[in-house]
């Protein structure tokens, strides 16, 4: 179900007014109305491309997104501070926002004490100067060129993170959470990939990687073509 509850929006005039809508499952709806009635606004607002004045569109009752604004701290900043501080474990964290999870054992002092562990953030790193930049997917996926398997069992190269442009990796590198790869055996790394692995270390999430000393597993590639006979068709395995 999508709950809307008291969304207000104005430019020159309040476009929605406290507005409050429920959607069930299963439903088609439609939006009718005049020209300036407020319905491409609603939709950009419920897309998450418009923020509303005031209100929430709420899609999933069990998973609570609160995101950053105006903090001295990125998400795994906020992720780690509410766990060793406050004894409040998130599901997740991202750049700007951090993920909680509501299960059949989230009782109201859990929340209360989440309520009160963000006002008391707020009130030490909150900062009116500091302004997030747009936040837009944009992340491509690295090039693959040569199969997962094969790229995990060829000849091992260790080399520095920031010397690894153009290289193919020979592990996997996540965040977790989520635990989504930023890259897999067999992709090339680019220097987008390095950029992003290194921000996620230098912000303290956890990357998940075969070394802890800003070092990667790449494929000795001159070795790996002695072994299988000097194709450099590195698709053909």
């Amino acid at each position: 179900m999508i709950s809307i509850k008291g969304i207000k929006k104005s430019f020159d005039k309040p476009v929605l007014d406290d507005l409050n809508l429920d959607i069930e499952d299963g439903t088609i709806f439609g939006l009718v109305g005049i020209n300036g009635a407020g319905k491409s606004t609603l939709l950009k607002i419920m897309a998450g491309i418009m923020k509303p004045e005031e209100g929430a569109v709420y899609y999933d009752s069990t998973k609570l997104v609160i995101e950053l604004e105006h903090i001295k701290l990125n998400g795994f900043e906020l992720y780690n501070l509410l766990k060793d501080k406050y004894n409040v474990q998130m599901e997740l964290a991202e750049q700007y926002v951090i993920l909680a999870i509501l299960a059949i054992g989230t009782k109201k002092e859990h929340l209360v004490n989440l309520i009160k562990a963000l006002k008391d953030i707020s009130k030490d790193y909150y900062d009116d100067s500091i302004d997030y930049p747009k936040y837009r997917y944009d992340n491509p996926f690295p090039a693959m060129v040569m199969r997962p398997r094969v790229a995990y069992q060829a000849p091992l190269k260790r080399i520095s993170l920031d010397e690894a442009n153009g290289s193919i990796s020979k592990e996997m590198i996540m965040v977790y959470p989520p635990g989504i790869p930023l890259i897999i055996p067999g992709e090339v790394f680019n220097q987008n990939i390095i950029d992003k692995i290194g921000y996620y270390i230098k912000t303290g999430a956890t990357v998940l990687s075969d070394y802890d000393d800003l070092t990667v597993a790449t494929v000795e590639y001159n070795s790996y073509l002695e072994k299988r006979g000097q194709s450099n068709d590195r698709f053909e395995d």
